[in-house]
């Protein structure tokens, strides 16, 4: 399994393909940034908040929550939206994966 994570860390990703996953998940997703830092009182700017759950989606069914900050998927670390995009991607394709 490993090897499979290391070919797909290696993988292109653009934030909007990241984007696209997201909502394909059923979350519309950003990086945190400093202001979010600030305004959600994080420790670090880290990981990618959640600014909208889709109804009835794999996200809404799992109960992810706005204003969510992903920090892991299937306990790869989430630092911005590359890695959530990199994640998602290979996530989505198991039928049971932790957010």
């Amino acid at each position: 399994m490993p090897a499979l994570a290391g070919a797909a860390d290696r993988e292109p990703m653009t934030v909007d393909e990241a984007s696209r996953l997201g909502e394909e998940f059923g979350v519309i997703v950003g990086d945190v940034d400093e202001a979010i830092k600030k305004e959600l009182n994080l420790e670090r700017a880290q990981g990618v908040a959640v600014f909208e759950v889709i109804g009835s989606s794999r996200a809404d069914n799992a109960g992810i929550k706005v204003r969510s900050i992903i920090t892991e998927i299937d306990k790869t670390e989430i630092g911005n939206m590359i890695d959530f995009g990199r994640a998602i991607k290979r996530a989505m394709k198991e039928c049971n994966f932790t957010v």
